[in-house]
């Protein structure tokens, strides 16, 4: 499991318990997250823009004010801190159409971390909006941990989810050619990410969430199983 520390056992619960009984998971998270402790101010009629649910973590307390939200995930997890959360979409372009269509008259704040993909505040600006970007996160790469070495480099079978182009080209820079490693990304922009490392499957999600990525893991172990 490669995602940030606390977040794969919400993802490791939505994968069969079938599977799962035949799966020893290690946590090796590859991107770190970090506050900057970066002081934000917004004023009571802010709308927000959360595109992770660590920008909600380290944001102020939603207070009934508006967000807009990347995913379902996050949308909940704004809610749970007081704010006005409404689901935007599953990607950066679609979230950017749903603000801009909504138009909204309050400044936009996105807060968000160091790294983004794309620039979702350049787009709205272009759309428009009043909108900025509060950094207020950082994600360093993280080295994988001996465990997980261990796994990468011997014959057994390992399966490999991974959310984001950042972390898989992290992950394809450390980890040496094995057919025994599978992989299931989020979008096919996250396996192009994985350049030409000769790995033994890299299967991409039907869409980008956390549901789909788990079909993947799912259909990897059984066409491990049944070879």
């Amino acid at each position: 499991m490669t995602r940030p520390e606390g977040s794969n056992a919400s993802f490791v619960d939505q994968i069969a318990a079938d599977v799962m009984a035949r799966l020893d998971v290690i946590e090796s998270p590859l991107i770190g997250i970090e506050p900057l402790g970066t002081p934000i101010e917004l004023s009571a009629g802010a709308v927000a823009i959360f595109t992770s649910s660590n920008g909600v973590r380290f944001a102020p307390q939603g207070a009934g004010r508006a967000a807009y939200c990347l995913g379902r995930r996050t949308t909940q997890t704004a809610e749970a801190a007081g704010w006005r959360a409404t689901f935007a979409g599953q990607t950066a372009a679609e979230l950017v159409r749903f603000i801009t269509a909504a138009h909204p008259a309050g400044n936009l704040h996105h807060l968000c971390g160091v790294h983004v993909r794309g620039d979702v505040v350049a787009d709205l600006v272009a759309a428009g909006l009043k909108a900025r970007r509060a950094v207020i996160y950082d994600q360093p790469l993280l080295p994988l941990n001996a465990r997980a070495k261990d796994a990468l480099a011997g014959n057994s079978h390992v399966l490999v989810p991974l959310f984001s182009p950042r972390a898989a080209a992290h992950f394809a820079a450390s980890v040496p050619a094995n057919p025994a490693v599978r992989i299931a990304t989020l979008s096919a922009a996250v396996s192009e990410s994985l350049g030409k490392a000769p790995f033994g499957e890299v299967m991409t999600a039907t869409s980008p969430t956390s549901q789909a990525i788990a079909k993947c893991i799912e259909k990897l172990a059984r066409a491990v199983a049944l070879g």
